[in-house]
């Protein structure tokens, strides 16, 4: 150890545990997968900041892993979402989602988002066969001008039959 510097005790504050006392048999006591704060609230049909809320307000039981990350158990995230539920909107006004915003105008933002997504999807695949159209042409281009190119060389060189041959050839590729 650095002098001066002390060790950084093995819990700091900021990564106490909020656990309830429960009892080891019953139920409710049996541990089920760890869920993420992301999932619990998805699992909750709340915003992530809720469930962080209900951690610290010990409300929802939940344990930090190694990396400092909440885990909360699936049965404890059940059952807050069973108590929300039952309480009813009792926030409406001031939702977790913001002052004066309720959890149900996601739907039409989504909705509005997926729109527009469509419609971007819609512009590239009209461009993609856009581009398609213009890479055929070119390509047709490309081999008429192989031709003309085979055919200017017969034309300049070999039998005068194989030239008159070559010219014709140059004239109904031109012309």
């Amino acid at each position: 150890m650095v002098a001066g510097l002390s060790a950084v005790p093995p819990n700091p504050p900021h990564m106490a545990t909020h656990m309830a006392t429960r009892p080891a048999t019953g139920p409710g006591a049996a541990p089920g997968p760890a869920l993420t704060v992301a999932r619990a609230a998805a699992l909750a049909g709340v915003n992530p900041r809720t469930i962080r809320k209900a951690i610290s307000a010990g409300k929802l039981q939940a344990t930090r892993d190694q990396a400092g990350a909440w885990q909360i158990e699936e049965h404890d995230a059940r059952a807050y979402a069973e108590t929300r539920s039952a309480q009813g909107p009792s926030r409406a006004a001031d939702g977790p989602t913001g002052p004066g915003r309720s959890e149900g105008r996601e739907g039409p933002l989504l909705v509005s988002a997926l729109n527009e997504l469509m419609i971007r999807h819609e512009a590239a695949a009209v461009r993609i066969g856009q581009l398609e159209a213009e890479r055929e042409r070119l390509q047709i281009t490309a081999g008429e001008s192989d031709a003309l190119k085979d055919a200017a060389r017969r034309a300049v060189s070999g039998s005068w039959r194989a030239k008159r041959a070559a010219r014709d050839e140059l004239r109904r590729l031109l012309g």
